[in-house]
């Protein structure tokens, strides 16, 4: 980068014949750092600040100063000190880089009139050359590309020089003038200001360097001629006054009285926060990511999820009738109420407003209140062997109606959202690891698979596994009995060519299904098939030969299997229905009984509180008490 610099100050200076140049540094990409100049001009005299406050050298460039000399820059202690450039690229810190003397031109400042004048000791560098704005172009940001013009004389003699936020030099020049300070009405002001533009028109002109530069009368007519040629051309001309009327006897030029409108075309150039980090007006925060409301309502924020009673609560004073305040603030303080109407209607947001039509609801509100949408959790179904690469999902598309049946049809988030995804679209998605539900780490041990449904999905991963492991010549395997459930064998049983095939080579010793909507056969579930076909199973695997029961599916399900298992063991085993269940919790701290439930999202509370109810677990009964 300063290499390129460097040849930009020599091209455009070209010993004084000023040229226009930008030089352009690579474009701004996703995922990488930017190329930038932090000083905003590539040639700049230093401001120290003084103890007093005060500032040695041009106040405009305090800030930079400090940061060079934070970066190891040795500071002068001159008035005229060029600083160096602080440069940056792509996940790089800022460095430093001294520019060559003898690259820098500048020009001694001199009055045609007035010898005193040369004794100041003022110069001024030929350059203007811009290097803190960014390049926008056809969609493309470039942060890094400065670029150069000349001078307009005003531009120093009044803007830099003397302006009092600046070097301050029209008291000095007065004095040395012998002008009446004391009073405004002497415009002794105006006549400094005249006397020090003189001076550098001469000293840029007729000096000792010969610089290009142009006063501030032939600019504004140059540019009165250019906006002449766009309106002609283009219907308008964009321009910033402020801008545009120059600093000094700006009545006297033709823009002064011109008409602007400033608004923005592209390509355009765009003031950045100079080199320096950016001020903290927008802080990131970890709710949400920087994004549009339309993004925040689509990606982050849940919008089917019944509101939250504080949620309510908020919604209660943002409704305009009395009647929806009163029942919003009773459904938000009455805890059974709220559970009653929150289980029967199952309101998303709209259902909700649709309600309670009074309730004006700002978007801030939306963006602040509503809950973040959660991850969904599904069981992988496939193996990494025989599907490298891949992840399998079994999923059942959710959909209910709400108010027993009678109310409007509600869609499950992310299954719907699943079940409308294109081939080639992107799915956000993170592997979470279920340590606790594995294949034994011996694979001669036996196992009964119980899994009715989508339930059935971590299972496929398994006969995967065992079948891609026979095939590759391994070791036998210990028996696995899956006990599959679905509704009937025409409608959802979805896997069964590759249930067979495993059963066929051996990855399954026995596949077992209940139907509980099949033509001319009784409902059978999951826990009729342990209870009438499995029992000696279930015994012999669970206490004789130390092996492994797995349950995947629903929270209703899961518990009447609990139930069932502890019966098997109360008539196989000659255990009592308490020692069933104390024998249930041991193997569940052996990692030999494994549960997966879904379905909790749904009444929590109260499927927990059942749940501990009915394991008949033997560290609940030695520590009586309310559950946690």
């Amino acid at each position: 980068m300063f290499s390129f610099l460097c040849t930009h100050i020599q091209y455009a200076t070209n010993r004084g014949n000023i040229r226009s140049a930008i030089t352009i540094f690579p474009q701004r990409t996703p995922g990488r750092g930017d190329f930038r100049i932090w000083n905003t001009q590539l040639i700049r005299y230093a401001g120290y600040r003084q103890p007093d406050g005060s500032v040695w050298g041009d106040p405009a460039n305090v800030d930079i100063t400090e940061l060079c000399i934070h970066h190891g820059w040795t500071p002068g202690d001159g008035r005229f000190d060029v600083l160096p450039l602080l440069l940056q690229g792509p996940e790089e810190p800022p460095e430093l880089f001294l520019l060559p003397p003898e690259l820098v031109l500048e020009v001694p400042l001199q009055h045609p009139t007035l010898e005193w004048f040369g004794e100041l000791g003022l110069r001024w560098y030929a350059l203007p050359a811009v290097s803190n704005m960014l390049l926008e172009i056809g969609g493309l940001e470039f942060p890094a590309a400065p670029f150069n013009g000349w001078y307009m004389s005003s531009e120093i003699g009044t803007r830099n020089l003397c302006d009092s936020q600046r070097y301050n030099l029209l008291p000095e020049v007065a004095l040395r003038m012998g002008l009446d300070t004391r009073t405004t009405s002497s415009l002794w002001k105006d006549k400094a200001a005249v006397e020090v533009n003189i001076a550098v028109l001469h000293s840029y002109q007729v000096g000792c360097a010969a610089v290009t530069i142009v006063d501030h009368h032939a600019a504004t007519e140059s540019f009165v001629k250019h906006m002449e040629n766009e309106l002609r051309t283009r219907g308008g001309c964009p321009a910033d006054w402020v801008w545009i009327v120059p600093p000094i006897s700006g009545s006297l030029t033709p823009v002064f009285h011109q008409e602007m409108v400033n608004y923005q075309l592209c390509p355009t150039f765009r003031y950045q926060v100079g080199g320096c980090p950016p001020p903290r007006s927008w802080v990131p925060q970890s709710r949400l990511p920087p994004c549009t409301l339309a993004q925040a309502l689509t990606f982050f924020l849940d919008v089917a999820a019944p509101p939250s009673p504080q949620f309510l609560q908020l919604l209660a004073t943002l409704a305009r009738e009395p009647a929806h305040r009163q029942r919003l603030q009773e459904l938000s303080q009455d805890a059974r109420l709220y559970e009653e109407w929150k289980w029967f209607r199952c309101p998303t947001l709209l259902e909700v407003l649709e309600e309670f039509p009074s309730v004006g609801l700002p978007a801030a509100l939306l963006l602040t209140q509503l809950p973040l949408l959660q991850p969904r959790y599904y069981s992988i179904s496939s193996a990494p062997g025989p599907s490298p690469g891949e992840i399998h999902l079994t999923v059942a598309v959710v959909t209910y109606h709400s108010e027993d049946g009678q109310g409007p049809l509600h869609y499950g988030v992310c299954s719907t959202w699943l079940a409308r995804l294109q081939p080639g679209d992107t799915v956000p998605a993170f592997i979470r690891g279920a340590p606790s539900f594995r294949l034994p780490p011996t694979p001669e041990v036996p196992c009964v698979l119980v899994g009715p449904g989508t339930g059935v999905a971590p299972f496929r991963s398994f006969w995967q596994h065992r079948l891609h492991h026979l095939r590759a010549g391994g070791a036998p395997l210990g028996s696995m009995v899956l006990v599959f459930g679905c509704r009937s064998s025409a409608l959802d049983h979805i896997y069964r060519r590759e249930m067979q095939e495993a059963q066929e080579e051996g990855a399954l010793s026995q596949v077992l299904t209940a139907f509980s909507r099949e033509p001319g056969t009784p409902k059978t579930y999951v826990q009729d098939v342990l209870r009438t076909q499995l029992a000696a199973e279930v015994h012999r695997v669970l206490c004789q030969s130390a092996g492994h029961m797995y349950v995947c599916g629903d929270v209703t399900m899961a518990t009447e299997v609990l139930q069932t298992v502890q019966h098997i063991l109360v008539q196989q085993a000659g255990m009592t229905l308490g020692q069933a269940g104390d024998f249930i919790s041991e193997l569940r701290d052996k990692n030999r009984y494994h549960e997966d439930i879904f379905g909790l999202t749904f009444r929590t509370q109260e499927v927990a509180f059942r749940i501990r109810s009915q394991s008949f677990s033997m560290q609940e009964r030695r520590q009586p008490g309310p559950a946690p």
